[in-house]
């Protein structure tokens, strides 16, 4: 094949805290790369410096593609393969977040899609821009905003977009620091910018499904918390 005689073609980039599970571990040890790749692991930074630094080394590396992988999102082994066969400049693995909500006896955490689209009109407002895909298909499909992951961006997108590429500036508002319509997370600062300036199309593989684990604690005082890792 035409990758054997050049070098690494992909970079796995993980931001992380500094743990993993044992489940994520076995999970990545599985994931099947079809391709000489490089990995580089981010500890510690705020994720949208951490993805800055992974997109930098991507390009110091000339590699042709980078994959996002966070530290608590679990593959299936042939996951990156089949987000590969798309081709496209960007696509993503479909798994989900949990989400504040009010239930019956009082809050609860709910799980949504980490793929979004622009809330309608008459319901938008700061902070709530956007509205999960709650339906995804088990197939191809787009959205306007994603989780970045489990996403697979060919490094074109990255020569063509102006650093910063990811940029957090949510929460920004109450200190004057940011229009509080723009307030945003790295991921969904990166996919406006793509499509808007770009016009690339933010692809999910609804076939393509991942975990995304969370770690729990009980303190010295009794008190139940969740952590992502």
């Amino acid at each position: 094949m035409a990758w054997e005689k050049r070098g690494p073609q992909l970079l796995i980039g993980i931001p992380h805290t500094g743990e993993v599970t044992m489940e994520w571990a076995l999970a990545f040890k599985q994931l099947i790369v079809p391709m000489p790749f490089l990995m580089t692991f981010q500890r510690g930074q705020p994720l949208d410096l951490a993805r800055n630094a992974i997109v930098e080394e991507a390009l110091r590396n000339e590699v042709e593609w980078l994959f996002f992988l966070d530290s608590d999102v679990i593959l299936e082994p042939d996951a990156l393969q089949r987000l590969l066969s798309h081709n496209l400049p960007i696509v993503s693995a479909l798994y989900y977040r949990r989400h504040p909500s009010i239930g019956p006896a009082g809050p609860i955490m709910q799980p949504v899609p980490a793929a979004w689209r622009y809330a309608p009109e008459e319901v938008r407002k700061p902070g709530a821009l956007f509205t999960p895909i709650m339906d995804p298909p088990a197939q191809l499909f787009e959205a306007d905003v994603i989780g970045m992951g489990a996403c697979l961006i060919h490094t074109s997108v990255f020569k063509r977009l102006k650093p910063p590429w990811f940029k957090w500036t949510a929460g920004w508002g109450k200190y004057g620091l940011a229009d509080p319509w723009e307030e945003m997370s790295e991921d969904f600062y990166f996919c406006i910018r793509a499509k808007k300036e770009l016009g690339l199309k933010i692809m999910v593989d609804g076939s393509v499904r991942a975990r995304h684990c969370y770690t729990g604690v009980v303190d010295e005082y009794g008190r139940i918390s969740f952590h992502r890792v």
